[in-house]
């Protein structure tokens, strides 16, 4: 082999090993990352176009740490309900839950009876009593729930795996008609959350 011909050689073998480093003859992306949805960490769409109708999480039995009674978010409709995804570890959660408790005390005036609160554990880790015990260490007086598993995977599913990570806080509204429109992740002020509930109390 003369020297032009070892040439050859070594840039054919050069050339397939860099395709090979730059994911020509990469493994495939596995199904489960395939099936995870590409969300924006600052904003999430102003509605999904499902309602509870498509959504069968809201017939789903849930239980209210606080009282123990059984309620299903279908049971509110006719209400409007904001709803928030949280843990107990979540310290971007309890920013959002204050806000949350001077939007009742203060902002909503003659409309506060219209909107129902609910705090939805999302964390697999955390149980009814560690819930019932942050909330009345926190003097918080809505409802809050522990997600049973069915229900965290549906909501992942229909709205993002992000809906599952309490430190983006993670809210939606459920308006009288039973329209389910995500708002932006992150902490929202009281003032956000009113401009976000007004066109649903009328």
């Amino acid at each position: 082999m003369d020297m032009k011909q070892l040439y050859r050689v070594v840039s054919v073998i050069f050339t397939m090993g860099m395709l090979s480093a730059c994911g020509g003859n990469a493994s495939p992306i596995p199904e489960t990352l395939k099936k995870v949805p590409a969300v924006a960490s600052e904003t999430v769409a102003s509605s999904t176009g499902t309602n509870l109708a498509d959504a069968t999480w809201i017939t789903t039995p849930l239980t209210n740490v606080s009282t123990g009674e059984t309620f299903r978010m279908i049971d509110y409709k006719g209400k409007v309900v904001l709803v928030e995804m949280m843990a107990v570890w979540c310290t971007n959660c309890l920013q959002q839950q204050s806000q949350v408790k001077q939007m009742h005390q203060a902002a909503l005036g003659q409309n506060n009876d219209k909107v129902i609160s609910l705090s939805m554990d999302v964390d697999p880790n955390e149980q009814a009593k560690q819930l019932k015990e942050y909330r009345q260490q926190q003097g918080f007086e809505w409802g809050y729930t522990v997600a049973p598993a069915s229900v965290a995977r549906e909501i992942s599913n229909l709205y993002g795996s992000q809906f599952l990570n309490p430190s983006a806080v993670p809210m939606l509204i459920i308006d009288k008609q039973g329209g389910i429109h995500p708002l932006p992740f992150g902490v929202k002020s009281v003032a956000s959350l009113q401009e976000a509930l007004k066109p649903y109390l009328d």
